[in-house]
């Protein structure tokens, strides 16, 4: 808008002075009209004022002098006119000239204007290429120095005395400032390819050794650059590679090294707490007791990695591929695993304590005696893994797949199970003390020696389960099938039946003292089977013998199976479906 305000002033000028010069020529021209009404005036005051003083005068004086003032009006008007006439001409050609005058004073202006601007501006474009000229030639012997002062730090580093080698190190830290874009990938190579590690030919060749001045210099490079040429290839990550770098105890704390490419590096006792690492390629690398609390790992590759003893607590570790790592003795506590892929890991002794492993695969993962108090296990599948004398006190493991699992001696205090697939799970003394079983499967399970105290295991399918020795006392067995189970001196004390199925199971020496919901019948004829029954508490109102009519209230009853001696077992069933065996 400034330009087109600045263009407009010449013709703002040029109607102003028209219209000033109008105004001068309307009034010029209004002057002789205004003379000739003021000299009339004056007349006729002036004969007004005879008449009234000559009153006695004759009326033929009167007359004529009358006359002669109309012919003197006449006469002044008839000049005036004249004096338009003759002087219009004039007056028009000097308003004219003075119009000309005025256009031509205002375009050589605005010409004088134009000029000077345009002179202006190529004077100043002139001085503007001279400095782009003069800076890209300061650009240009800046970059030369540059590039000479890159390759003495390449050379100074594979210089033989160590002090010209941390010297060169420094040097090439100061090509990580703005204005060295071009340096940054560079930079990040180099320092790769002075920390990098070949592998290891034996264990004892690949032991940690304190960082050196030079080294620490190297990973503060490699931990500044990295960044910055990651978003000049953000695209190919696998193009700042660092395969097989040693890191041994370097110092990484909330380090920026997403989707790192990093496969077998050596990262012994390295610190990582709080690093981001989303995405990384770990694959096979050494972290053995690295630091990674809090680190960030979703969906990095950690595949056949060495994680033994490893602090993991509070790590994000979601969708991560850990499949055959080893996690020996490692801290996952609090840790997020949450679609982890961990088929086949290495758990021993590790500590997952309140972890959250929601829908995660552990398929074959070895976790005896390792901690899973208060994890999350939902939905989690844990086929043929070993959780032999492994804790899960107060754990949720509903709807979990635990399909042939090691479960020996483990711990499930207080854990839920409900709906949780146990087929053929080795449980042998086992605690599940007050453990949710709703639902469950534990079909040919081994449960010997287990300890089921006031589990309750309503609706749980237990046919050809062992529970030899087991301990169910104060247990709910509402709608449980435990056909063909072998109880052989089980402790049942006190434990609820209510349609439960106990077609086919061994007895012998099961102690059922004290329990509830079954028929005198029922408890005599358990006891010819080897059940302990003595100081049985029976409910008379659901006994065969002591009430007649029972049958005639449930005929359901009526359905049994034949015994070796002869007799008859009422069923236990007291639905609309009849004793099945479900072996």
């Amino acid at each position: 808008m400034y330009w087109l305000k600045k263009g407009l002033w010449p013709i703002g000028i040029i109607i102003t002075s028209t219209m000033l010069f109008l105004l001068i020529l309307i009034t010029v021209l209004s002057v002789p009209t205004v003379y000739a009404k003021q000299t009339l005036s004056k007349n006729a005051i002036a004969g007004t004022a005879t008449v009234q003083t000559t009153p006695t005068e004759d009326l033929t004086v009167t007359t004529l002098n009358k006359e002669l003032l109309t012919q003197e009006l006449n006469d002044q008007q008839h000049t005036r006119d004249n004096w338009l006439w003759s002087n219009v001409a004039t007056i028009l050609s000097s308003a004219l000239s003075t119009l000309v005058i005025v256009i031509g004073v205002l375009f050589g202006f605005w010409q004088w204007s134009v000029g000077r601007k345009d002179t202006q501006n190529k004077a100043s474009e002139d001085r503007r290429i001279e400095q782009d000229k003069e800076l890209k030639d300061r650009q240009a012997e800046r970059e030369k120095r540059a590039e000479e002062r890159f390759q003495s730090a390449v050379t100074g580093l594979g210089d033989e005395k160590e002090g010209t080698r941390i010297g060169s190190a420094i040097l090439l830290r100061t090509f990580l400032r703005p204005g060295y874009e071009q340096f940054y990938t560079q930079t990040f190579d180099l320092a790769v390819a002075h920390l990098c590690l070949p592998r290891a030919s034996s264990p004892s060749e690949n032991q940690t050794a304190p960082l050196t001045t030079l080294s620490q210099t190297l990973i503060v490079i490699f931990r500044e650059a990295f960044p910055l040429a990651r978003s000049q290839n953000d695209e190919s990550p696998q193009m700042l590679d660092a395969t097989r770098i040693q890191l041994d105890n370097a110092y990484l704390a909330l380090a920026d090294v997403r989707n790192i490419w990093m496969p077998y590096a050596s990262l012994q006792q390295a610190d990582l707490k709080g690093a981001d690492l989303r995405g990384a390629n770990l694959n096979e690398a050494d972290l053995k007791s690295a630091n990674l609390e809090g680190a960030n790992l979703a969906g990095a590759n950690l595949k056949g990695a060495d994680l033994g003893g490893v602090n993991l607590k509070s790590a994000n570790l979601n969708e991560a591929d850990l499949k055959s790592a080893n996690l020996e003795g490692a801290n996952l506590a609090g840790a997020n695993l949450k679609g982890a892929d961990l088929g086949g890991v290495n758990l021993k002794s590790a500590n997952l304590n309140e972890a959250d492993l929601k829908s995660a695969n552990l398929e074959g993962a070895n976790l005896a005696g390792a901690n899973l108090n208060g994890t999350k296990l939902e939905g989690v599948n844990l086929k043929g893994a070993n959780l032999n004398r492994a804790s899960f006190v107060k754990a949720n493991l509903e709807d979990a797949d635990l399909k042939d699992v090691n479960l020996n001696d483990a711990n499930l205090n207080g854990a839920n199970l409900m709906k949780a697939n146990l087929e053929n799970a080795q449980l042998e003394g086992a605690k599940l003390k007050g453990v949710k079983l709703n639902g469950i499967t534990l079909f040919r399970a081994n449960l010997e020696r287990a300890t089921l105290y006031g589990a309750d295991l309503s609706n749980a399918r237990l046919n050809g389960a062992n529970l030899k020795r087991s301990n169910l006392e104060r247990a709910v067995l509402e709608n449980t099938d435990l056909s063909g189970a072998n109880l052989s001196q089980a402790n049942l004390k006190r434990a609820k039946f209510e349609r439960t199925n106990l077609f086919k199971a061994n007895l012998s020496q099961t102690n059922l003292i004290g329990a509830r919901g079954l028929t005198e019948d029922q408890l005599l004829i358990y006891k010819t089977m080897g059940a302990i029954t003595d100081g049985l508490i029976i409910d008379a109102s659901q006994s065969d013998i002591s009430s007649p009519s029972s049958a005639q209230r449930d005929p359901v009853e009526t359905s049994s199976t034949t015994l070796p001696q002869g007799r008859t077992l009422p069923s236990h069933k007291t639905g609309n479906e009849t004793t099945k065996d479900k072996d």
